[in-house]
């Protein structure tokens, strides 16, 4: 998936963008933003590559868009995509919000939460894949009208889920001062602080994520 691809591609880039690996130059705080970006653009480019190759719905003419057939066709995908594309912006604008909230509390706090953000992640990628194939399974058995198995389903993949979550709030707040030292170099009291902070505040809610995806 794209988030799987995006994460993927954030680790590759981290280390060599902050440490200045590969002949780069370090770049700190600054090579984790350039890496988040690079990864989002990336991963952007590579989709709408692969949709358009593989999918012929992707490759209309100007004037197929006024047809009645494509209008009622990109109703029905809108009607379905709208509410799955606003629950991500959701979490999305939260993190806008918290990241203002945090550059005002200067260069510590700041890496401190870039590096618990990246550990952080993990948990979000996790819940993503989950969420993602419950939604394919839902829409296969909504189709063919097998209403009970969608319920049976649901059920199996909160409970998966909500284990998982569990496991990994406890591998976090266990391991909260050791990752940090993944993704900053020699860090100080005060950026461990702050990201041991995100994290205990963070991982108790990991198993509400889950129930909200």
């Amino acid at each position: 998936s794209r988030a799987a691809l995006i994460e993927i591609l954030n680790i590759i880039l981290d280390p060599i963008f902050i440490f200045g690996w590969l002949g780069m130059p370090k770049m700190g705080v600054a090579g984790a933003a350039w890496a988040t970006v690079l990864s989002q653009l990336i991963s952007a480019v590579l989709c709408t590559i692969v949709g358009v190759k593989n999918y012929p719905v992707m490759r209309q003419r100007l004037s197929s868009l006024f047809m009645k057939e494509w209008r009622s066709e990109a109703a029905a995908h809108l009607k379905i995509g709208f509410p799955m594309g606003f629950q991500m912006s959701v979490m999305c604008i939260g993190q806008l919000a918290m990241q203002a909230a945090v550059n005002a509390l200067g260069p510590s706090a700041i890496a401190g939460y870039t590096a618990a953000t990246k550990v952080d992640q993990f948990s979000v990628l996790m819940n993503n894949a989950i969420g993602i194939a419950t939604a394919n399974y839902v829409a296969q058995n909504y189709g063919a009208k097998l209403y009970g198995r969608i319920r049976a389903g649901v059920r199996a993949a909160l409970f998966q889920l909500t284990t998982a979550n569990v496991l990994m709030a406890a591998l976090m707040l266990v391991c909260r001062k050791q990752v940090v030292s993944l993704f900053i170099d020699a860090p100080t009291a005060a950026v461990v602080e702050y990201a041991v902070g995100y994290l205990v505040a963070v991982a108790p809610f990991y198993p509400l994520l889950g129930f909200l995806l």
